[in-house]
């Protein structure tokens, strides 16, 4: 099936090198992708109106205020609903990539090719192709995030 795309995994004769390599540009563009589909402005208004209706309803709770507590939790229901909008593109992106990637590297990779010098809870210290491309995508991520502020 993924015939056509293995030869360029095949051009980096090192497989932990390849799908670091691999790990890192597929992390990198799901990144920027995703920061090109969700507005991140519209984003960060609707996480603060949220936090204002929690502060509302808890208060209208705390009254024990039945009218308000219902208003408050339609309107909460109603932000929830467009942010839910907002970030399932994004999810729906990031999954199809990764089942792709994930379903290559599982079919050229078969076997343990890396061995780290710590053990990983219940994976042990030899990792597959696949393992070694969640983990080093992971760290991949959460760096790109610190550094730039996601």
């Amino acid at each position: 099936m993924f015939e056509q795309l293995t030869p360029i995994l095949d051009t980096i004769s090192y497989p932990p090198l390849a799908l670091a390599l691999l790990a890192v540009t597929v992390t990198c563009l799901i990144y920027a992708l995703n920061r090109l589909i969700v507005k991140r402005q519209v984003l960060e208004e609707i996480k603060a109106k949220m936090a204002e209706i929690r502060e509302n309803l808890s208060l209208a709770q705390q009254t024990k205020n039945v009218e308000a507590v219902e208003k408050w939790m339609k309107e909460f229901v109603s932000v929830n609903n467009k942010y839910i909008k907002l970030t399932v593109k994004s999810m729906i992106i990031t999954a199809a990539v990764s089942i792709i990637v994930l379903t290559l590297i599982g079919s050229k990779y078969s076997g343990n090719i890396v061995k780290l010098p710590f053990e990983i809870p219940y994976l042990g210290s030899a990792l597959s192709g696949v393992y070694w491309y969640v983990f080093v995508s992971v760290i991949v991520g959460w760096l790109i995030n610190k550094l730039l502020g996601g």
